[in-house]
């Protein structure tokens, strides 16, 4: 009988329980449970019929949603429990030792390009190891191997940083065994938006939208022009929509091309990473207070920041209001050293991200459109190489102030810039906290 209420108290604590959404960092939103309440919800046939009501979550933050229970067992009840666990380990054990000898091998829960994982403590990467197994297994009650919530919810979130092509989960919830006020026993079990069969139809589908993508990438093009590539690939196909579902995760710019920024930056990580390109994902916000997300890759062995969603001109002038000279793309954000991105984007992660500090690869650099003095003759073979390419307006890019005041100066204060362009009205964007010029040609 103690064993029946012990696994009604589970079931009932479950089925009850609160969902707390919080941030893509993991703010622990706690609802326990004890014996007496478990008890007095069983006797309370009106509870039965009580829904769960669940806050919407905002389209730009991952939220780590989950139900934390505390149910009571007695020293027998407990003993019993742990007899059950090790008979259910001593079978897995089996299965395994089945697998290896059949050439089997164990699910690989992280690789090179697992920048979270690398980043974590051994005691860490053990919590992490059970959470992805559980994952992508589907498990239900997976023990951990720690007592910490806090750690739980920083692992799990270190784990979807890590592997983009998760795309069926978006949180998870644990259930607390404990024998007075001490706990026990701590199970996972993820929070799945598809069941595995349709996890199973559905990932056919993103590998080849994926492999569409990568099969027109030049095997020996550099990291910049494949960097670059996928950049402007996701920008071009991808709509940025608030409302669009899955926005997530990968499906959302892969199979539906409708996004947010968290879309946006884990198809980036994902096709990079597939490239053998190191790529991760980073969170935080940005000015204004705006939760986002975005990347940190590496180019010709040096670390640099892109943000795939601002790159989008959709994103940044939604209006489009008396700047149709724009380009299409915006490359401010890509491959840009950490000094400059802190500027605009403040970082949350639950690990530390690297510290860029080149610009060799930063896109302005590479395509010769960066100034570190001015030079009238300089800018003139800009517009010039820019115009035989067939573009619609010059975009410059100062190294400093100094070079931003004096370019200003000369093009626009002593009207030079008519010396540059094919037409009688000058249009043109200063942006002085970027540093930026942009001249329409035409």
């Amino acid at each position: 009988m103690k064993k029946l209420l012990a696994i009604l108290g589970v079931s009932v604590g479950i089925l009850i329980g609160v969902i707390g959404y919080a941030a893509y960092m993991g703010v622990n939103v706690d609802d326990t449970v004890n014996l007496e309440d478990v008890e007095s919800l069983i006797n309370n046939e009106d509870s039965k019929d009580t829904p769960i009501v669940t806050p919407d979550l905002a389209p730009i933050e991952n939220a780590s949603a989950y139900v934390e229970n505390i149910v009571e067992t007695t020293e027998e009840e407990w003993s019993e429990e742990m007899e059950e666990e090790a008979e259910a380990e001593d079978g897995n054990s089996e299965s395994e030792n089945d697998a290896s000898e059949s050439g089997e091998t164990d699910v690989v829960t992280h690789n090179k390009n697992s920048y979270y994982y690398n980043q974590l403590s051994e005691n860490e990467r053990k919590v992490y190891d059970v959470i992805f197994k559980a994952i992508v297994g589907y498990d239900e009650g997976a023990t951990m191997p720690t007592m910490d919530e806090k750690l739980i919810d920083k692992i799990f979130n270190a784990v979807l940083a890590d592997h983009p092509e998760i795309f069926y989960v978006n949180g998870y919830r644990c259930t607390k065994y404990s024998q007075g006020n001490v706990v026990k026993r701590i199970a996972f079990t993820g929070s799945y938006t598809y069941s595995k069969s349709a996890k199973t139809e559905i990932e056919p589908r993103l590998v080849e939208a994926k492999n569409d993508i990568l099969k027109n990438v030049y095997p020996a093009a550099s990291d910049y022009d494949k960097i670059k590539y996928i950049y402007e690939t996701i920008i071009k196909n991808t709509e940025y929509n608030l409302n669009s579902p899955d926005n997530q995760n990968v499906i959302s710019v892969l199979l539906n091309h409708s996004s947010v920024c968290q879309g946006y930056a884990k198809t980036f990580q994902w096709l990079l990473n597939d490239l053998g390109i190191p790529c991760t994902l980073d969170n935080g916000v940005v000015i204004g207070g705006e939760r986002h997300a975005w990347n940190v890759c590496m180019a010709d062995g040096e670390w640099y920041y892109v943000d795939p969603t601002w790159g989008d001109s959709s994103y940044t002038n939604p209006d489009g209001s008396n700047v149709s000279f724009l380009p299409e793309i915006n490359y401010d954000y890509l491959l840009v050293p950490l000094s400059e991105l802190s500027h605009t984007h403040t970082s949350e992660a639950v690990v530390v991200m690297p510290l860029a500090t080149s610009i060799a690869d930063n896109y302005y650099v590479r395509e010769g459109l960066y100034l570190t003095g001015y030079d009238f003759n300089a800018v003139k073979a800009m517009a010039d190489g820019q115009r035989a390419l067939g573009r619609q307006a010059l975009v410059v890019k100062c190294a400093d102030d100094m070079v931003f005041k004096a370019t200003v100066n000369d093009l626009v204060d002593n009207q030079k810039i008519f010396d540059l362009v094919n037409t009688k009205e000058i249009r043109y964007q200063l942006e002085e906290d970027r540093r930026k010029l942009v001249f329409a040609l035409q």
